[in-house]
């Protein structure tokens, strides 16, 4: 094997390689996009609601819609500088993989993989908080690993707390982070786990926590709910809702049950309509959750959000407060799980399954970064940086888990859920790529 000094040395005389390959490589997708009419901002489905929210005491937490404002709706405004926000973003993530000890393939890897993602291609453009998310939470991990390498100290954990703050503020699916970002330091060398690193650790975990633990304490005084935001029981719900059976709504607590029996009601008044898809028979003629779940879960995928909003958003009460009915729909969901937990461990493994396949299989650059590493399996390996893949697998597994937990386990994997969580897979076989090309 080489030696891997002449290595670190030329990414110490050449930093700016792999930043700038990786802002070129951004910049391809997003100027075809552009090219071809396609970077203008797109309403989706979810932006109304955003932009409706101007409240703490709403569905949504109120940045997004407040930015949104801010700016013209229409045009490449939002766009450009969501991509721009990414893309540096991205450039000083690779940087910082470079300083802490990581090389040139490595921090590529991960740059390339950024650069050609789903998120890049499908959601760059909308109007929704999941791309400037993503931006803060990749400054957040920039900034954690500066201080992990030491080059940076009270001020990067200043920088890593304040854009992991503005990432689950922008979208509150990336609060795992808050707890995920402190363990970064300690799992990315052995070492780290004696002072002074696990102090800087405990130091990084407090000031991560301190800010929602704020807001937490801020919605408990004023709406007595003690959470982020309201909506985690409603989103909740549409598991709850496709799960329930007149069995299962028997069994639940005396406050849940009428909800339940409405709930259900409203459901099957769906099915009947032809609105919402009904579980399907299974080889014996029965209709069977566990089964469905488990095998054909993207028929649920299919009709969750029909459910959520056409049988369990009009039961809100006239006056109810958002939080309140949120509160009703959470204990609601909660009863469900523990009354039914062979249902609730089918729906994690189907929704586990859809995000795993589709994260492979629907992932153009993940597909391209394996062909390519099969047409290479051949050709030797250089050696790279110690620690080099390590490196790599905690920052992939870091990312892939804490932004795809929640949607496995409350919820189920929409796209842009799935989109989020294959972030950085493509970076292992892009470095195994580049390693065999020297």
């Amino acid at each position: 094997m080489s030696d891997p000094a002449p290595i670190q040395r030329a990414i110490v005389r050449r930093p700016w390689i792999a930043p700038g390959i990786t802002a070129l490589a951004a910049l391809l997708p997003i100027g075809a996009l552009a090219a071809s009419g396609h970077f203008s901002a797109w309403f989706s489905p979810d932006t109304a609601s955003y932009l409706a929210s101007d409240g703490l005491g709403q569905m949504r937490l109120p940045l997004y819609g407040w930015l949104l404002r801010q700016l013209p709706g229409d045009g490449p405004v939002v766009p450009v500088l969501q991509a721009g926000s990414y893309i540096l973003a991205a450039c000083l993530l690779v940087m910082a993989i470079q300083r802490a000890g990581g090389s040139r393939a490595a921090a590529l890897a991960i740059g390339l993989a950024l650069a050609w993602s789903n998120l890049v291609l499908l959601w760059s453009y909308a109007l929704v908080p999941e791309f400037p998310g993503h931006a803060a939470l990749l400054l957040a991990l920039a900034a954690t690993l500066e201080v992990a390498s030491g080059r940076s100290g009270w001020r990067g954990i200043a920088v890593a707390a304040g854009a992991v703050t503005l990432a689950w503020a922008l979208r509150p699916s990336l609060l795992p982070f808050v707890l995920l970002l402190p363990l970064l330091p300690l799992a990315l060398r052995p070492q780290c786990l004696l002072p002074p690193r696990r102090a800087i650790a405990l130091w990084l975990a407090i000031a991560c926590l301190v800010p929602p633990l704020l807001l937490c304490t801020v919605r408990l005084a004023r709406y007595g709910d003690f959470n982020i935001t309201s909506f985690g029981g409603f989103q909740m719900s549409g598991m709850a809702a496709l799960m329930l059976t007149p069995e299962i709504a028997a069994r639940l607590p005396l406050d849940s049950a009428p909800l339940a029996r409405e709930v259900l009601a409203g459901r099957e008044k769906l099915e009947a309509a032809g609105a919402a898809i009904a579980v399907p028979l299974n080889s014996t003629g029965h209709r069977s959750f566990v089964s469905a779940a488990v095998f054909y879960f993207d028929i649920l995928a299919r009709t969750h959000d029909t459910v959520l909003y056409g049988a369990v958003a009009p039961l809100q009460a006239p006056g109810e407060m958002w939080p309140a009915f949120n509160q009703r729909l959470q204990r609601l969901a909660v009863a469900t799980v523990k009354a039914a937990p062979v249902s609730y461990g089918a729906w994690v493994v189907g929704a586990t399954s859809r995000l795993v396949g589709h994260a492979l299989v629907l992932n153009p650059c993940f597909l391209l970064a394996a062909a390519m590493l099969l047409l290479l399996a051949g050709r030797p390996v250089r050696a790279g940086a110690p620690g080099d893949l390590r490196l790599l697998l905690v920052l992939v597994g870091v990312y892939t888990v804490g932004t795809g937990a929640l949607a496995v386990l409350i919820t189920f994997p929409a796209s842009r859920y799935i989109d989020s969580a294959a972030l950085m897979l493509a970076a292992l076989p892009f470095h195994g790529v580049l390693r065999r090309l020297g």
